[in-house]
């Protein structure tokens, strides 16, 4: 079983955990020890004159910077091992409720102008972004974000995006790694606008340092070295070294406004520049298959890890701004800021006009290993069949809610076409359950995952609903006229004769009944047509009568319950034909509104 697989590959990562604490603690001592062994051998050499101190003094400073270097090593061991356990844990939570509370849920992109997105629980709390995101980088979370939203793409390009995707679930080790490298990210990832303003201003190179700049970069800080040196040695006054050194500080000083504009794109994205190029390692040294996959790669060895590098190496120069002290030192020696402008402008020239398509590229490494979670996580999962017609089209066997648990979730079959479906049931009884079941894997299908199904073919349609119908007092829009604009939107888009399927919970029940009836025919009559599949939940029996009527093609179908004393039992099973039963008022009386005698019926 996949979750007895995420538990153990978690409880050796605990273990690995505690080992390297372990030895992060054992380099800790070794640092301390080393450090005042080498002040004891120096007190000797100064204060006891004993010079042959100073060797091995000197020896246990070289030891002193390996251990550093060690000590660093094993933290970024820690870092990883950290992240690791918690993708795995993120995996595990995904087998019941308790990945609602996963930190990105996706509110916002939410679009008042796409009321699917809220009506399925595409974004927002308990939805499905927030279900499937692994992404890192912001450029990640928003095209995993356009993937979901967005109308079905050309045929080709879902294919090649399902290609993609079920390359990943084939490597789950490589996928695993990807997904700890992308948890280290988002712990520290620039904001969207923060990262958009490093890609527009990285390819900008600018123009090159002058021939008189580049004199003054190398030139100055060498005749001061010079200068410098001959005072020490007592050659020249030291008032000449150091008027040379207040001389660099001042250009330092007097460009600074200018270098940091010219710095600045590094100020937001440097600290991520470490996580990025693993990414390009990893990604470089893994051979994908699938179109999609190998032409990112393609791009991305094309000198990305090499090159984000060169751009580390040159952010952590830049870092060097944040320590007042040191900072003052290179400049007055080195002309610090001169020479971090110059190397960052080298590298814009050389690197810059391929630095958005690296990162669109690892964005496109997002979107697709999140969309794989459903295969890691769930046992009845396939890729749909994209079927080439312009006819609507849903055939589904074995289909679940894709955000309740696999274990509480019922499945049901579909055999859909165009024309209108009419769904009635009780209350609680799975009607709008089966809607969403619906409207959620197509979502999926049409981004390229996997869906919670047995199987499922589908043909390209544009998806509207009408579900979480609110008003808005501000506008002055009641209930029922805010579902009117929606049944509206629909018909409006049944004209351009284009697939479409309409999901249409509870139909006008801001009305009387007598109204509701009388304009739920209408509007079920305008949506019928050979390019449209509606489906419709109702507590209204009446529009069960639609599925004789010769000019639209309608069809019965419920849910229904059963009784255990005053206990009601739901199967969640959708059944040919009308319903038979109501249980509005048991429930009345079991919440004690309504005293009659418990053998009464009502209506549901």
């Amino acid at each position: 079983m996949k979750q007895e697989a995420y538990a153990a590959q978690l409880k050796a990562e605990q273990e690995r955990g505690r080992l390297l604490a372990r030895r992060y603690n054992q380099v800790s001592a070794l640092r301390l020890v080393c450090f005042l062994l080498v002040l004891f051998c120096l007190c000797l050499a100064w204060f006891g004159g004993q010079a042959w101190g100073y060797a091995p003094a000197a020896a246990l400073a070289a030891a002193f910077l390996g251990l550093m270097a060690c000590h660093r090593r094993v933290a970024l061991k820690q870092a990883y091992c950290a992240a690791r356990r918690q993708v795995l844990q993120g995996l595990l939570a995904c087998f019941d409720s308790s990945w609602h509370g996963f930190s990105e849920d996706g509110t916002a992109f939410l679009n008042e102008k796409a009321p699917r997105l809220e009506d399925l629980d595409v974004f927002g709390p308990r939805s499905l972004y927030q279900y499937l995101c692994a992404a890192g980088t912001p450029m990640g979370k928003r095209l995993l974000a356009e993937w979901l939203s967005s109308d079905p793409p050309e045929a080709d390009e879902l294919r090649a995006r399902q290609k993609a995707v079920e390359e990943l679930v084939e490597k789950a080790g490589f996928s695993l790694e990807l997904r700890t490298l992308l948890h280290l990210l988002r712990n520290g990832n620039a904001d969207l606008a923060a990262q958009e303003d490093f890609l527009q201003k990285a390819v900008q190179p600018g123009p090159p340092p002058s021939a008189a700049s580049r004199v003054l970069m190398w030139g100055l800080p060498a005749l001061t070295w010079v200068l410098l040196g001959l005072s020490l040695a007592g050659l020249i006054p030291a008032l000449v070294s150091a008027a040379f050194l207040l001389l660099q500080l001042g250009l330092t000083l007097f460009s600074y406004t200018r270098h940091t504009g010219a710095l600045s794109p590094l100020f937001s994205i440097e600290r991520d520049l470490t996580e990025y190029e693993a990414l390009f390692v990893l990604l470089e040294k893994t051979e994908f298959h699938s179109a999609l996959l190998a032409g990112h790669r393609a791009h991305i060895a094309a000198g990305a890890a090499g090159g984000l590098k060169k751009l580390r190496t040159i952010g952590a120069a830049v870092r060097l701004r944040h320590n007042p002290v040191a900072y003052a030192v290179a400049a007055s020696l080195l002309l610090w800021d001169h020479h971090c402008a110059a190397a960052f402008a080298r590298w814009k020239q050389t690197y810059g006009a391929s630095l958005r398509g690296w990162f669109e590229a690892v964005a496109c490494l997002e979107a697709c290993v999140s969309l794989q979670l459903p295969a890691l996580v769930r046992e009845n999962v396939c890729f749909p069949e994209i079927v080439d017609t312009d006819e609507p089209l849903f055939r589904a066997e074995g289909m679940r809610h894709p955000l309740l648990a696999e274990t509480d979730a019922v499945p049901n079959d579909a055999g859909l076409a165009h024309g209108t479906v009419i769904i009635t049931g009780s209350n609680m009884s799975g009607k709008t359950t089966f809607l969403r079941t619906i409207g959620l894997n197509m979502v999926l299908a049409y981004a390229g995952a996997p869906v919670c199904a047995a199987g499922l073919a589908l043909s390209r349609m544009k998806l509207f609903t009408s579900m979480r119908v609110e008003d808005d007092v501000s506008r002055g829009i009641s209930t029922f006229y805010a579902e009117l604009l929606r049944i509206r939107a629909m018909v409006a888009y049944q004209k351009e004769r284009k697939p479409m399927m309409a999901l249409i919970d509870e139909i006008f029940k801001g009305t009387n009944s007598a109204d509701r009836i009388v304009g739920a025919t209408a509007a079920v009559k305008r949506l019928s047509s050979s390019w449209c599949l509606t489906l419709v939940s109702t507590h209204d029996f009446e529009l069960c009568a639609l599925e004789s009527d010769p000019v639209i093609r309608a069809r019965n179908f419920h849910f229904e319950e059963s009784y255990q004393g005053d206990r009601i039992c739901f199967d969640y099973r959708i059944k040919d034909g009308r319903c038979r039963t109501a249980n509005a008022r048991h429930l009345l009386r079991l919440v004690g509104i309504l005293q009659d005698q418990p053998g009464q019926e009502g209506t549901g």
